[in-house]
């Protein structure tokens, strides 16, 4: 995690599944309510249902208190699964160029 013109950046790497969901949701919990942040998956290379879940849930929490989710740089992958679970437009809201700093 890091920030960037004002926005709270989680870069997330390899799998994202049951067991490491919970690594991504304690870094979107870290987001405040009304903040804003940018997920890039780009380096997400498996994801199942309950990481889209963990995603859905931050950016429904955050877009209630006036704050932002968007989601960028989505793999293949992520884009494929997250059309299959019918959330497709939930990966697609923003595609921003990659980032260079630290990732989850």
């Amino acid at each position: 995690m890091f920030d960037q013109d004002g926005r709270t950046v989680v870069a997330v790497t390899g799998e994202v599944d049951m067991h490491s969901a919970g690594l991504l949701d304690e870094a979107l919990g870290r987001v405040q309510a009304g903040g804003h942040a940018r997920l890039d998956l780009g380096d997400v290379r498996f994801i199942d249902s309950s990481g889209l879940r963990v995603i859905m849930m931050h950016a429904t929490r955050l877009s209630e208190s006036d704050g932002s989710l968007e989601v960028s740089e989505v793999s293949s992958f992520v884009k494929r699964v997250a059309d299959i679970a019918g959330v497709g437009d939930l990966v697609r809201r923003s595609h921003l160029a990659a980032s260079d700093g630290p990732r989850v």
